[in-house]
C-alpha cells in the first residue's frame, strides 16, 4: 500500500500531508459539528495545533504590517502632539565604549564622532546617533526639551528605535497573545465544567479544553489579521465568536444525564446476623 506522501508525489501535488491535515483541521474548526471528533483529540496535539495556527497567522499579520513601516515616522510624529512635555536626562561614564552585540554591534555607549561610531544606535552622553545606511544621523538630546519644534528629527529617531526593537516587540506580542488565548480557554473550560456538574451535563475537562482550543480559530484569524488594517476596529466580535463556537461545541459534544439515582431506600432487615438496616438498591 502506497503511503499518502507517495500518492501525493505521484499525482503531482506538492502538499505535505501534515500541512494538508493542518489546513483540514483549521477548516473543520469553523464547523461546530466537527467538534465531536476534535474533542477527543490528544490534548498535546491540540496545543501543538494551537501554536502552529497562532505562529502562521502571526507571521502573516507581521507581513501585512510591512507597508505601515514606511509611514512609521509620520505616525510617530502625529503621536508626539499628544505629549505636553518630554524630559530626557541621560548620563553615563565609562573608560571605553560599551558595545552591546556579540557578532555585530547593536547599541554602543561611549564618546565618539560620526566617523568612529559603531552600532545601530550610539549614545555619547549628549547626543543620539543612529545608522542611516550611508552614515550616522546625530540627534542632540536637547531637542527633546523642545520636541514640538523638532518633531521631524525626534520622530525619525523614535522610529529608528522602534524598528531596532521590532524583533523583541514581536516576540513579546506573540507571548502576549499566546497567554491571552490560553487563559481564555482555561477560564471558559473551568466555568463550563463547574456548570456542567451543577446541571448534570456529561462532559469532561479534556473535551472542553479541546473544544476551546479549536473554538479559538475564528477569533485568532479575525483579531490578528485585522490588526494591520487601519480603520478596522472589531473590539468584541472575535471574543463573541469564541464564546459562540465554544458553547455550540460543548452542547454538541456533551449530553444531559437521563436521570439520577434516587436516595437509597433503607428498611429494616429481618435476617439473623444482618445489619439493622439495608440498602434495597443494592439487592440484586
Amino acid at each position: 500500500m502506497l503511503s499518502r506522501k507517495k500518492v501525493y508525489k505521484q499525482k503531482g501535488w506538492n502538499i505535505n500531508p501534515s500541512i494538508e491535515q493542518f489546513i483540514r483541521t483549521v477548516a473543520r474548526s469553523f464547523n461546530p459539528r466537527s467538534y465531536k471528533d476534535l474533542s477527543v483529540a490528544i490534548v498535546g496535539n491540540s496545543i501543538k495545533h494551537f501554536f502552529t495556527l497562532l505562529l502562521w497567522v502571526f507571521v502573516i499579520s507581521l507581513i501585512l504590517f510591512i507597508p505601515a513601516l514606511f509611514g512609521l515616522s509620520e505616525y510617530v510624529e502625529g503621536k508626539l502632539d499628544n505629549f505636553e512635555s518630554i524630559g530626557v536626562d541621560f548620563h553615563f561614564s565609562s573608560a571605553e565604549p560599551v558595545v552591546f552585540g556579540e557578532k555585530e554591534a547593536l547599541v554602543t555607549f561611549g564618546e565618539c564622532n560620526e566617523s568612529e561610531a559603531e552600532g545601530l544606535l550610539v549614545f555619547d552622553g549628549a547626543n543620539f546617533m543612529y545608522d542611516k545606511l550611508f552614515g550616522y544621523k546625530k540627534i542632540s538630546m536637547s531637542l527633546f526639551n523642545d520636541f514640538k519644534a523638532n518633531k521631524s528629527e525626534v520622530s525619525g529617531f523614535v522610529s529608528k528605535v522602534l524598528l531596532i526593537m521590532s524583533p523583541l516587540l514581536a516576540l513579546l506580542a506573540f507571548v502576549y497573545f499566546s497567554l491571552k488565548y490560553l487563559i481564555f480557554v482555561l477560564v471558559a473550560t473551568v466555568i463550563v465544567l463547574v456548570l456542567s456538574r451543577l446541571f448534570r451535563f456529561e462532559i469532561n475537562f479534556n473535551e472542553l479544553f479541546n473544544i476551546g482550543i479549536y473554538a479559538l480559530t475564528p477569533m485568532i484569524l479575525l483579531e490578528l489579521l485585522t490588526l494591520p488594517l487601519s480603520g478596522v476596529n472589531l473590539p468584541y466580535i472575535p471574543f463573541v465568536l469564541f464564546v459562540l463556537y465554544f458553547l455550540l461545541g460543548t452542547i454538541l459534544v456533551g449530553s444531559f444525564q437521563e436521570g439520577h439515582h434516587p436516595k437509597p431506600v433503607r428498611k429494616k432487615s429481618t435476617s439473623a446476623g444482618s445489619p439493622h438496616y439495608i440498602d434495597v438498591h443494592r439487592i440484586k
